[in-house]
């Protein structure tokens, strides 16, 4: 009985991941295998350039995050600086970009409404694993339990924006 449950739990997993890699290399499946190679547009451009500003929103916040903890003081503490102040997950932002900019970028490779709008399940479904199932609920549920009681991370939760970078959470009291 309790191999039964492991399997199907086991399974569920591990299919769960086929489907995540399966949709996230489509776009690059789809246009590989189009014959429509037309020449760079403006789509092409804006989805390149969405791309490069996801990619150095998610490094520069990944690389503030490890200075943070790479400070001894900062030990038990929780990030609130740099892009942190602006977005309670500003790495997770711009990896959506980068998703989203890809999947513009290669629309002018497709012919056909159909093969366009399937290229968008990919960035898609990114955003809501992200957002919905592993990245944002299991980090702000490990944050409630660090330091739920702290006001400051009280505050910081309350008037953070969760993705979108936004105008910053007003100064506590100090």
């Amino acid at each position: 009985q309790n191999s039964k449950k492991e399997f199907w739990t086991f399974s569920i997993a591990w299919n769960l991941q086929v489907l995540w890699v399966f949709l996230l290399q489509l776009p690059v499946t789809l246009v590989n295998s189009s014959a429509v190679q037309p020449a760079t547009g403006i789509w092409d451009v804006l989805g390149i350039s969405l791309w490069c500003l996801g990619f150095l929103l998610e490094a520069v916040a990944d690389g503030q995050k490890f200075a943070f903890r790479g400070v001894a003081s900062n030990k038990g503490k929780f990030i609130q600086s740099g892009l942190w102040r602006y977005s309670r997950h500003p790495n997770y932002f711009g990896e959506i970009l980068m998703w989203l900019g890809l999947s513009m970028s290669f629309c002018s490779c497709l012919s056909g409404l159909s093969w366009q709008l399937l290229v968008w399940l990919s960035p898609a479904f990114n955003a809501f694993l992200l957002l919905f199932v592993s990245g944002v609920p299991m980090l702000e549920k490990a944050g409630e339990k660090k330091w739920g009681k702290d006001p400051e991370y009280q505050r910081y939760m309350k008037n953070t924006s969760c993705i979108l970078p936004w105008f910053p959470a007003p100064d506590g009291p100090k």
